[in-house]
């Protein structure tokens, strides 16, 4: 077939092997692996608009086709649609009265992963968060606290920075860095707050220009305790003094409002421009528009 504009007449005639002929939407499924990138493209735009029906055919091609191009085509088509699923959860999630730092860093993963399982990754928190409860109620004190979830997360389980390979895009999804155990400041942080808000710990989010850390802030006795975390270093503890040294050494003055804790919507906003960078460094376009339009939405102005 050589015309695009002849995708109706094309669809109407592809015939399954045996002879009988195939539905619509098998047909359009088949068109996917054409010669003629017209017609290949203008049968992803009818699919497009066939919905659901679509994407179970399109499964079924990705893994039945004898066609290698058509399952090529048709598991690459499932893939973005999902995508596109995801993506309508996404505009759903930011329109919504709360955010919270789970549920947004699991779509984001989703946005880019569309089969992965949530379910898998809050597991992985629920079973660290299980082991950390256990020692917390046997911890005296607050820096016992602290050093038995640094000593959970940073030695046990080898949560750690990934300074060979800082910008490769996997360090900022949630999934990938719960399997990896690699990541970069903001997405280890974001494992440790996850874990202990299971637990109670009164951990928050530090949104350093460069560097993301965390602060935990509590009362004991008569005094307010607050010292700092630095995940990506494997959870070495830091004073005022110590994080005043990471902001002037990324040529930053350092002011008390440098430690002010950050909320949800400010920490996934930060994992969306850090991807928007590295794609944008990639020069991986379809990604870029794609996380673009995520971070719009997360910050657009609340009524």
């Amino acid at each position: 077939m050589s015309r695009a504009d002849d995708i109706e007449t094309a669809s109407g005639r592809v015939g399954r092997d045996d002879g009988t002929p195939r539905t619509r939407t098998e047909a359009l499924i088949h068109l996917l692996g054409d010669d003629d990138t017209g017609i290949r493209s203008q049968a992803w735009g009818h699919l497009e608009k066939l919905g659901k029906d679509a994407l179970d055919s399109a499964l079924a091609a990705a893994a039945d086709s004898e066609d290698p191009e058509v399952k090529k085509q048709a598991g690459r088509f499932a893939h973005e649609y999902r995508r596109r699923e995801v993506f309508k959860e996404w505009l759903k999630f930011c329109r919504g009265e709360e955010l919270d730092l789970e549920t947004g860093s699991l779509l984001i993963a989703r946005s880019e992963y569309p089969d992965l399982d949530p379910a898998a990754c809050t597991d992985a928190l629920d079973a660290f968060a299980g082991a950390l409860e256990r020692r917390v109620e046997a911890a005296s004190g607050t820096d016992a606290r602290i050093a038995v979830l640094v000593d959970l997360l940073s030695r046990e389980a080898e949560f750690k920075g990934n300074e060979e390979d800082y910008y490769e895009a996997d360090n900022s999804y949630l999934n990938r860095v719960l399997e990896t155990r690699l990541g970069i400041p903001i997405s280890l942080s974001a494992i440790y707050l996850l874990v202990a808000r299971r637990c109670g710990l009164a951990l928050s989010g530090v949104a350093f220009p460069r560097h993301f850390i965390l602060k935990f802030d509590s009362r004991e006795e008569d005094r307010t305790i607050e010292m700092f975390l630095d995940p990506f270093h494997g959870g070495r503890r830091l004073g005022v003094k110590e994080c005043a040294a990471i902001l002037e050494s990324d040529g930053e003055s350092f002011s008390d409002e440098h430690l002010r804790a950050v909320g949800d919507r400010v920490i996934l906003g930060r994992m969306l421009g850090n991807l928007l960078n590295v794609y944008h460094s990639r020069g991986d376009r379809r990604r870029m528009n794609r996380i673009s339009a995520m971070l719009k939405l997360l910050q657009e102005p609340q009524e």
